[in-house]
């Protein structure tokens, strides 16, 4: 995996160019990924907290598998027979052609879903997803799913909202790709991997240069002098697969300003 600076201080993840459709592990309930899982969905079914029953009840509906890097977490050739959430890690989405690497289109930073959508169509995901390092995901069946939204009307409102999001987002990246020049969208793409929390967010890249740059449908030339030039500027520090963002309104910024809306 190359790295998004000529000058690199941190260690590269493994790159999902040998993905692998070996079993995937489960968790039992007992094990460190409940706390995870509990923040999971309150972060994914919120932002208003979460029914203590109700979260019971989703935590007993969770099928908890881990993953390692290079491993299929889903598969644009299976029909999907539930929701399946990320909720630790990263994941790269693409299209997987062995013996060929993944070409990333997008990646997710969990919490996340993975896939919301194509069970309630009884359709298979019109992307492949690899792990970029060690991952934690849940599958829900379906039917289990849907008959705790008949109980738990609550449970439905906030399915409906999450899907809304989802819609949204998704209109959001063809409107960025569209219509935002290169700087707005690499400012918009470091955005929405942001933590507000932080006063200084930092940010974990785990794609290769050229996946980078090809969500943002730039070349790794110009992804490499845009991270300079936001660096020069004092917006980002840029070390290795590290950014830190110093200029967090800065950034704000530069992802409107390159929309003509």
């Amino acid at each position: 995996m190359h790295a998004v600076t000529d000058s690199t201080t941190a260690s590269a993840a493994p790159k999902p160019s040998a993905a692998r459709r070996s079993p995937l592990p489960r968790m039992q309930p007992q094990d460190a990924a409940m706390a995870p899982l509990r923040a999971a969905w309150q972060e994914l079914l919120g932002p208003a907290p979460l029914p203590a029953q109700l979260l019971e009840q989703l935590l007993l509906l969770s099928n908890i598998r881990k993953a390692s890097a290079g491993q299929v977490v889903l598969s644009r050739h299976d029909t999907a027979h539930g929701l399946l959430m990320l909720v630790q890690g990263d994941v790269g989405l693409g299209l997987w052609s062995p013996p060929a690497p993944l070409r990333i289109e997008r990646s997710l930073h969990g919490p996340a879903w993975l896939d919301l959508t194509s069970t309630w169509l009884n359709r298979s995901s019109r992307l492949d997803g690899v792990a970029l390092g060690a991952v934690v995901f849940v599958n829900v069946a379906r039917g289990a799913y849907q008959t705790l939204m008949e109980r738990q009307p609550e449970l439905a409102r906030r399915t409906i909202i999450s899907l809304a999001e989802q819609a949204r987002t998704a209109t959001g990246m063809t409107h960025d790709l569209m219509r935002k020049d290169a700087p707005a969208r690499l400012a918009s793409w470091l955005l929405q991997r942001c933590s507000a929390e932080e006063a200084t967010p930092h940010i974990v890249l785990h794609e290769r240069k050229r996946d980078i740059a090809s969500q943002l449908a730039v070349t790794p030339e110009t992804l490499s002098r845009l991270l300079k030039q936001f660096s020069s500027d004092g917006v980002l520090r840029v070390r290795g697969y590290a950014i830190a963002v110093l200029d967090l309104a800065g950034l704000q910024a530069r992802a409107e300003a390159g929309d003509p809306g």
